[in-house]
């Protein structure tokens, strides 16, 4: 189906769009001068959110598009929006703090694409949420699943910036912030825009990235042999990260609860009428 010209778009749309293609540009253009050296799954994760943001924003505006897609494509972008915000905010943190390596991330022109790349993350997951209705309003539910997958989420990004200001990289961290992004969202919008028994795939989302820290676990075991002992520094911020994947495991198994179909109890048979007393 084609998408509507750039012309017709709203202010919003183009908005969105614009920052996502920007960002996919400034991604190729940091693979192109060699920004994100060793961060092959940052770079494909990266670039395949910014297309399918600007993408959904782009068709959102056709109402075909949208009559063919049974998820609202605003929710979509907002989504894909926020894994760039992500990916981009969090590369920046992990550049900052090892600003002495500075020709390690590309240089001088590597910081400024990391800290493009974030800027546009956030300016398009800003305006998608502007036109995203429905997203903002789950974000102000007081509903427990959701105040645990939002919880979870802001732990989960607390944890791994502690651990990107140290020696982990984001070679390690962007399967996992992806995965944990799309997963918290998911539960977040279960009920709220998405099916409720949507929250089983951010209960899946949630499981992986627990079997994720369970190997990068082993990864820093086998890091610090021979080098240095695992004390305090490295197991608090692993475990921050680790209760906050929990809390949106455990947000998702609540909302997915609530939306299997239960079995109607069978009416209790009624007592047998008392046989006449004798006179």
């Amino acid at each position: 189906m084609p998408l509507p010209p750039w012309s017709v778009l709203d202010a919003g749309t183009r908005m969105v769009a614009g920052a996502s293609i920007a960002a996919a540009l400034v991604l190729l253009v940091g693979g192109i001068v060699d920004t994100w050296s060793g961060n092959t799954e940052f770079l494909v994760l990266g670039l395949l959110a910014a297309i399918v943001a600007a993408a959904a924003a782009w068709a959102s505006a056709s109402p075909r598009v949208v009559a063919a897609i049974p998820v609202p494509l605003e929710i979509v972008a907002t989504l894909a929006a926020s894994i760039v915000a992500v990916l981009g905010t969090w590369r920046l943190i992990e550049v900052l703090f090892d600003f002495d390596e500075l020709d390690r991330y590309g240089g001088v022109v590597g910081l400024l694409l990391t800290a493009a790349l974030a800027i546009l993350g956030l300016a398009g997951t800003w305006f998608a949420l502007r036109r995203d209705d429905t997203t903002m309003s789950a974000l102000r539910s007081t509903d427990r699943s959701a105040r645990l997958a939002l919880g979870g989420l802001a732990v989960v990004l607390v944890g791994w910036a502690i651990m990107l200001a140290s020696y982990w990289t984001m070679h390690a961290a962007a399967v996992t912030l992806t995965l944990i992004t799309i997963g918290a969202a998911v539960v977040l919008l279960a009920g709220r825009g998405l099916p409720a028994i949507a929250a089983w795939i951010g209960v899946v989302a949630a499981a992986l990235v627990v079997l994720l820290a369970i190997d990068q676990w082993g990864q820093l075991a086998r890091f610090s042999e021979g080098r240095f002992d695992i004390g305090v520094s490295d197991l608090l911020p692993f475990a921050i990260y680790v209760v906050g994947v929990l809390l949106v495991l455990a947000g998702g198994v609540l909302t997915g609860m609530a939306a299997m179909p239960r079995t109607p109890t069978a009416p209790a048979t009624p007592a047998p009428p008392a046989p006449p007393a004798a006179s």
